[in-house]
């Protein structure tokens, strides 16, 4: 099997199965297919396990040894596992070659699931293919937009409990297309029969008053047998079959200049398509990086060795050379033709050495590149005035010192469950058939409800009221015949006991036995019994502690993970409000767990950056030396000691601290301190600059540092602003 087939892995959010696939005379065929084994990306070593326990079950199915088991793969992936530039995420491809080293598997490339369904479309049509694609997962589901042959955008979106049609609906208007949606939503995933109908059924047309479709859409639905034989049809299309069997028999590669030779070969012959090449995602990319091999017209040999490929030689960049033009002036000469001067003899270093000295000293003068750190003590300024925060205004009154301030509202959902720990007895009573003997020899009424007992203490009650014929004496026979009446009767409680046998003599509870008797005409049937969990007033009051803790727990998560990188947020003017619990049963109620939902809400102030300058410019603009500084935002503080607090406004004493550097005009410093010496620039750094107490130069020819003034080019010179206070 080795040198003709392969492994399969399709891999989804929570299971994974295997396929063997098999090439025969050039086509494709599946020789087995293994189960679906759940996995948990909790467990790092969970989705290895399920592939192994799936890739063991398709072997016996197709009845081979371990030792002809072939050991290369191709994945077929989520979508969300591959990023924009179409490689699989960090995490996920550690995923996979941990699970390729654990089961020794060599892969030969991976597809999106989605992407292989859009390739085989659009070889189904003549024309690209158009559609919405729907992905279902157990919490989750993917739409894919599938526009003339090509995926425009995704949508990822959690849900939770039972899948509703509306959920997709929803998804679909965030799409950003200025047309309608095509009429067509193949799905596949964990679909069951009701969720397809549902979505067969849904009433897409003018929901929501938007036009999602212009009519109602096509639902198709994908088996997961048809999923596979997808994904085999597309993945081997893209496999080159003479590949495969390189990395099989392990040739020895062949030398460096042959593989040359055949590469500019190809890359020399010219190949005119009949029609457009279609766009693939897919990358060639070695093993590693798992992509496939993209057929060629000829094979070209695969280099086992990473050895065997040469990295690119670095490229030498050379200084560029400076062009000195040296003025032409018309000097005589001609007395020095009297004068003998002895001649010198230069070898060609001494002329090298003569060529370069200019450059020697041009070349400081033209790259000599500075950068001054100025030490500086900053201003402080604190300031404490009673505003108002009102998030209903965008402008600033100073005097009545009113604030705009955004509002930013979270909704937070709470779900939350418990077992129960009450008990409930259920079951039904007895009944049955009684007769009735009247002693007496008038006419005995019985009202509903008379209770009658059984010889071990059991009691029953007259179903309805009933009258008893009088009793009739024979005189000639010397004998009483009671009268006799029919009546039903039910036991007062529950349980089997009450089922008592025919003939069972009762006896009513408030009149003796020499005036009425009864038995039982059959036996009675219904009577059971049984203990059952229910809702306790315990349980429900534990639930509202734990979904207080929960709603607490969350309001404080998310304003770490969210409120807290929220820029210009005032923490003071956070606000959580819970909204009404709902039980999913009531006490008493028959349940093995109860369940609650609610939500919080959370208001939070927000500081836009130029309020928060235009504040601190207004309110601060008559403190000392404000007029000398440049103002930074980012340095400045602002806290609330909340007064009032409510919807839309909250009062109370501002605090606004903060620190801030003088004005400098750096172009007209750099050009001060160019050319200067190092301790000229110092000097001048002292003079021109407010509160400067120290500073640092740095310049790029170190050895000459001493003797080399700082650069004439002032643009060469950067300067750095440093507080440690800051």
């Amino acid at each position: 099997m080795e040198g003709s087939s392969f492994w399969l892995i399709s891999i989804e959010e929570s299971y994974a199965s295997v396929s063997l696939i098999s090439l025969v005379n050039g086509r494709s065929i599946i020789s087995a297919i293994g189960p679906q084994k759940d996995w948990s990306s909790d467990q790092s070593d969970s989705l290895a396990v399920s592939v192994d326990e799936s890739l063991s079950d398709a072997a016996i199915s197709a009845n081979i040894s371990e030792e002809s088991e072939p050991t290369q793969a191709a994945f077929v992936l989520p979508s969300f596992w591959i990023g924009s530039d179409g490689k699989i995420i960090p995490k996920n491809l550690k995923l996979i070659e941990n699970l390729c080293k654990d089961l020794t598997l060599k892969p030969i490339g991976f597809i999106a699931d989605d992407e292989a369904l859009v390739e085989e479309s659009n070889n189904l049509d003549s024309f690209p293919a158009s559609f919405i694609l729907l992905h279902l997962a157990k919490d989750n589901f993917t739409l894919s937009l599938v526009y003339l042959g090509h995926i425009k955008e995704r949508i990822r979106k959690n849900f939770s409990g039972e899948f509703n049609a509306q959920y997709v609906e929803s998804a679909l208007v965030e799409l950003k297309t200025e047309s309608t949606l095509p009429p067509q939503i193949i799905v596949f995933g964990q679909v069951s029969h009701d969720i397809f109908t549902s979505l067969k059924d849904f009433a897409w047309v003018g929901k929501k008053n938007i036009e999602t479709f212009l009519h109602f859409p096509e639902v198709k639905l994908y088996h997961p047998q048809e999923i596979i034989t997808i994904f085999v049809k597309t993945i081997s299309s893209q496999i080159n079959p003479q590949l495969i069997e390189a990395h099989v028999e392990k040739a020895k590669p062949e030398p460096k200049e042959e593989i040359q030779q055949k590469v500019d070969e190809i890359e020399e012959a010219e190949i005119v398509p009949d029609f457009p090449e279609p766009e693939i995602d897919l990358e060639e990319v070695d093993a590693g990086e798992l992509g496939f091999f993209e057929p060629s017209p000829s094979a070209i040999p695969v280099i086992e060795s990473i050895s065997q490929i040469t990295e690119a030689e670095p490229i030498a960049f050379t200084a560029p050379k400076v062009k000195m033009e040296i003025p032409k002036v018309n000097f005589s000469f001609n007395f020095l033709k009297k004068i003998h001067l002895p001649k010198l003899k230069f070898n060609k270093v001494g002329t090298i050495l003569l060529a370069i000295c200019p450059l020697l000293i041009v070349f400081p003068v033209c790259f000599s590149k500075a950068k001054i750190t100025i030490f500086i003590t900053p201003y402080t300024f604190n300031k404490q005035l009673n505003v108002t925060l009102d998030s209903n205004t965008d402008t600033i009154d100073i005097e009545k010192l009113i604030i705009p301030v955004g509002k930013k509202v979270f909704n937070i959902p709470i779900d939350v469950s418990t077992r129960t720990t009450g008990q409930k007895t259920i079951g039904e009573k007895a009944k049955g058939e009684i007769m009735i003997f009247n002693i007496l020899d008038k006419t005995q009424s019985l009202p509903q409800g008379t209770i009658l007992v059984d010889s071990t203490g059991k009691n029953f009650e007259l179903t309805n009221a009933v009258s008893v014929t009088a009793g009739a004496f024979n005189l000639d026979e010397g004998v009483l015949k009671p009268g006799q009446t029919k009546a039903s009767v039910t036991a007062i409680e529950m349980g089997p006991e009450y089922n008592i046998s025919k003939d069972s003599k009762l006896k009513f509870k408030n009149f003796p036995e020499s005036s009425l008797i009864a038995k039982a005409n059959d036996t009675f049937t219904g009577g059971t019994k049984q203990q059952i969990n229910a809702v306790s007033d315990q349980d429900k009051k534990d639930l509202e502690q734990k979904i207080e803790q929960s709603i607490t727990d969350s309001v404080d998560k998310q304003i770490n993970d969210q409120l807290s990188n929220l820029p210009g947020i005032i923490k003071e003017t956070i606000q959580n409000k819970k909204n009404k619990i709902d039980f999913s049963r009531e006490v008493g109620e028959e349940a093995t767990e109860l369940t609650a939902k609610a939500d919080a809400t959370v208001t939070v102030f927000v500081l836009d950056t130029d309020v928060k300058e235009q504040v601190i410019n207004r309110f601060l603009s008559k403190e000392p030396d404000f007029n000398q500084v440049q103002i930074d935002p980012k340095k400045f503080d602002f806290s609330l000691k909340i007064g009032k607090l409510d919807n839309d406004t909250a009062q109370g004493a501002l605090t606004i601290n903060g620190k801030a550097l003088p004005k400098i005009d750096m172009a007209k410093l750099k050009k001060t301190l160019s050319g200067r010496s190092i301790n000229k620039a110092g000097t001048l750094i002292r003079k021109d600059i407010p509160r400067a107490y120290n500073f640092n130069i740095k310049t790029n020819f170190q050895l000459i540092k001493y003797i080399n003034p700082l650069p004439f080019i002032s643009k060469n010179i950067t300067i750095d602003l440093q507080s440690e206070s800051l």
